[in-house]
């Protein structure tokens, strides 16, 4: 019967987790999940062997044991395959958390990877145009322009701006559709 509180601890370990691992706040709780199963299969590998000896106990002939006393027997077994079950439930929760946190690191990670990519999308054409012009040539004709610099950032800038734009308007940065 101790073995249920054991279990019931446990349990509340698993809710303390799952709802660390909506938050997300730091690399601590895949660790906390992995010492949780491992206490698991300690209880399991305990159990395991009580409810054979209960299993014997319980078919067991003897003028040692009273016949009345079977029933006792039954009711360890049947208490030892609920605590079975029950561990073998948790670690199903525990192995599904840990798949739930691996899952939400790849998405922040893809998160991350996206707005990169974003920022590069922009400064890409960016550096396209600078490096024309940082080329040296002698036959430009907007290099002897007044305005040719003022020209260059200038549409340097309505790039910029108009990729944002289309990352905004596609969804991809901000707010999403």
């Amino acid at each position: 019967d101790n073995y249920f509180e054991v279990l019931e601890s446990i349990g509340d370990s698993i809710q303390k987790l799952e709802h660390k691992l909506v938050k997300l706040t730091d690399t601590e709780t895949l660790r906390l999940i992995e010492e949780e199963k491992r206490k698991l299969v300690e209880l399991r590998k305990t159990v395991l062997p009580l409810k054979d000896v209960t299993s014997h106990l319980e078919k067991l002939k003897s003028p040692f044991l009273d016949s009345e006393n079977h029933h006792y027997f039954a009711d360890l077994k049947e208490n030892c395959l609920a605590v079975l079950e029950e561990v073998e439930a948790h670690k199903q929760i525990l192995e599904g958390l840990a798949n739930l946190y691996y899952a939400v690191q790849g998405q922040r990670m893809n998160e991350i990877m996206k707005m990169l990519t974003i920022v590069s999308s922009i400064f890409i054409p960016l550096t396209f145009i600078a490096g024309i012009y940082g080329m040296n040539f002698e036959h430009m004709p907007e290099l002897e322009w007044t305005y040719g610099y003022g020209l260059v950032i200038g549409v340097m800038i309505v790039v910029a701006i108009l990729m944002s734009i289309y990352f905004v308007r596609k969804g991809w940065w901000g707010k999403q559709k």
